[in-house]
């Protein structure tokens, strides 16, 4: 792994997380690792509970999140970095915050906007 890469996946929390308790599936490569449960969400990233997860520190894997919002389903799929491994699950920080992630947050933590 590249020293760039080591740096940035090193794991830099300046923003508040919010604790919740979302289904999400992760992809790595194209291929889903299975469903799993996001235990809580910050502007800075997220930590995805679960167990035997096949991620390394440094893996870029995308957070896939459906959301039903005003009678609707919303969809999103982010890119992130693996930044955090334990035996309970995975830290992720976003590669690019955007508007999707203010979203998901607003829809899915009471009285986070």
């Amino acid at each position: 792994m590249s020293p760039i890469l080591l740096d940035y996946a090193m794991e830099h929390r300046h923003y508040y997380r919010f604790d919740l308790s979302q289904p999400t599936t992760l992809l790595k490569n194209n291929l889903s690792l299975g469903n799993y449960c996001l235990t809580n969400i910050g502007y800075g990233g997220a930590f995805v509970a679960g167990q035997q997860l096949d991620i390394n520190r440094g893996d870029m894997v995308y957070l896939y999140i459906e959301i039903n919002h005003a009678e609707k389903k919303l969809k999103y799929q982010i890119s992130t970095i693996v930044v955090y491994v334990s035996a309970d699950g995975v830290g992720l920080t976003w590669i690019e915050p955007d508007v999707d992630i203010y979203q998901i947050i607003e829809y899915t933590v009471p009285n986070a906007a």
